[in-house]
């Protein structure tokens, strides 16, 4: 029973802070303020390879909206308010991540590439919570393999009510 308990509290704390950094390409979309302070992470930076270090949809604001979204879970959550940081910066961390790889891979930005499109974020959060002693292997495996199922079709979901850019 705890091992489940755990799994969903990951699970959905994950899932709740990677809806929050995509609704800030919502708010992107329809309020050009948000457009205007948004600005990426990697200072537009770009490597040797002719792509950016990260893209355009890894940004300061995203991290402030991650560092918030894991401070709400763990004040309302599962998880202490720290744990639910870190929480928060795993999943942004792991979206970092997930950017570096696919620029180095040759992908534009906003192009998908499987599992890293759908699994980084819950799986680099997992590590870093397994770090903290706060889930299991196990937990982040499920976690994991749960989000790579389910997550494409979320996404084809908001896609079809237009607050993606693409569908997958």
């Amino acid at each position: 029973m705890r091992i489940t308990l755990t799994l969903l509290a990951f699970l959905f704390s994950c899932w709740f802070i990677n809806i929050g950094l995509n609704g800030l390409y919502v708010l992107k979309k329809y309020f050009s303020y948000f457009r205007f302070v948004d600005k990426p992470l990697d200072f537009k930076f770009v490597v040797g390879d002719g792509y950016r270090l990260l893209g355009e949809s890894t940004t300061w604001f995203g991290l402030i909206v991650a560092f918030l979204l894991g401070l709400l879970i763990g004040v309302t959550n599962y998880f202490t308010p720290l744990e639910g940081v870190v929480l928060g910066l795993g999943v942004y961390i792991g979206h970092a991540l997930g950017s570096f790889i696919k620029r180095r891979l040759g992908f534009a930005d906003g192009k998908f590439l499987p599992i890293v499109d759908h699994a980084d974020s819950v799986f680099t959060a997992g590590v870093f919570m397994i770090f903290l002693g706060l889930v299991s292997w196990k937990v982040v495996i499920f976690s994991t393999f749960i989000t790579i199922v389910l997550q494409p079709a979320w996404n084809y979901f908001w896609f079809r009510l237009g607050f993606r850019r693409n569908p997958l």
